[in-house]
């Protein structure tokens, strides 16, 4: 009789948790969108869901806050992992326990986690490496935002970076901790909305940034991929296209704050999958422009690599990502800025990010004359 070993069952974690993620936001949206109508339209069940949209209602500002009720969990000491990249586990260090759940010696009976765990081996090292290259060091005693390229098809990186601890982020930028920032439209969502804010991950509106940089104290940093899913049309293996060029939002809200803008560029991001291009002007192709300026979702032909050894599927190929975090770009408070001065700052942080391409491409396969192309 066959008997799994520990590497086997490792591996099996390492891919059900890579596959999840690729499949979790269609899954999740589909079923809770299904099940609803259903209790809606062929049940008596229909106050369930009326329930829901109130609870919906009541929470909307949760996203925006920097955390959420699946955020904060609270498990045995014993299933406490302190090894990076093994467990979402990050010391919280804004929940308190309450007087009446404290042993008599006033300590907590449980560890807290800043985010909980959900998968074992979430990218890891082995199954997806990744890897995070600091330029400079960055000081905690100022707040952040990182804006992070390529958007890819999946944001692998940016996810396995800044919302876990795979690639050893808080050993690595010690006293920061990230914020990543996420379309607010997943947080419409019942269920979906907290499986998102369980990673610590925000809604990238203006009030949400509004907020952690001025509530949450120092050594905050917002993570923005500032391309968006807008860049998913570009994601193709060798691709060095960044959706760029009218994204001033970024810059205006760093100018309002005052705070330093730091570029991030995730070589090998867009290598994960490869896409099938339809032809310009096709029946398809129109489809994918109209369904874009419909939902702000461009519509992609991707695939991966599959369970077995040769095959197809959505897992991402075994790929090496390196994140490069540049020097931060030291930006003046301006509370109103200009079309001027935010142009002007878009300028200088673009000039920033080439240069840090540049410095870094041929250490990754990129040839000495390709070039970031901004769109």
């Amino acid at each position: 009789m066959f008997w799994p070993t520990k590497k086997d069952i490792k591996t099996a974690l390492e891919v059900l948790a890579l596959f999840q993620w690729a499949l979790s936001a269609f899954v999740i949206i589909t079923t809770v969108i299904l099940v609803n109508l259903y209790l809606v339209v062929f049940t008596s069940y229909w106050p369930f869901t009326v329930l829901m949209l109130i609870w919906l209602a009541f929470d909307w500002k949760t996203p925006e806050r920097g955390k959420c009720l699946l955020g904060c969990i609270a498990v045995c000491s014993s299933c406490y992992s302190p090894n990076p990249g093994r467990l979402w586990a990050v010391p919280n260090q804004s929940f308190s326990v309450p007087p009446w759940a404290r042993k008599a010696d006033g300590s907590a009976p449980f560890k807290v986690l800043e985010r909980p765990i959900l998968e074992l081996e979430l990218l890891s090292r082995v199954d997806l490496p990744l890897q995070i290259l600091k330029t400079h060091d960055i000081s905690p005693s100022h707040n952040y935002i990182l804006a992070c390229h390529p958007h890819g098809l999946m944001a692998h990186s940016c996810f396995g970076h800044f919302a876990t601890d795979t690639s050893g982020f808080s050993k690595v930028f010690p006293g920061i901790t990230p914020y990543m920032l996420t379309l607010g439209a997943f947080f419409w969502v019942p269920f979906f909305r907290d499986y998102v804010m369980s990673t610590g991950a925000c809604s990238v509106s203006q009030s949400s940034i509004d907020f952690l940089l001025t509530q949450k104290g120092t050594g905050n940093m917002l993570v923005v991929v500032v391309g968006g899913l807008a860049e998913c049309k570009h994601s193709t293996p060798g691709s060095t296209t960044l959706v760029l060029k009218n994204r001033y939002g970024f810059v205006r809200m760093a100018l309002r704050h005052g705070v330093s803008l730091i570029p991030a560029y995730g070589f090998g991001e867009t290598d994960l999958y490869d896409q099938h291009i339809f032809t310009p002007g096709g029946y398809i192709n129109r489809f994918q422009n109209w369904f874009q300026k419909m939902v702000h979702i461009y519509p992609c032909a991707f695939y991966g690599r599959g369970f077995t050894k040769n095959s197809w599927g959505l897992l991402p190929y075994s790929q090496p990502v390196t994140t490069v975090v540049g020097e931060p770009l030291p930006l003046p408070k301006i509370e109103n800025p200009s079309r001027e001065i935010v142009a002007k700052y878009h300028t200088l942080y673009i000039d920033a990010l080439r240069k840090l391409f540049d410095q870094h491409k041929t250490k990754f396969g990129i040839s000495e004359t390709q070039e970031l192309v901004i769109v």
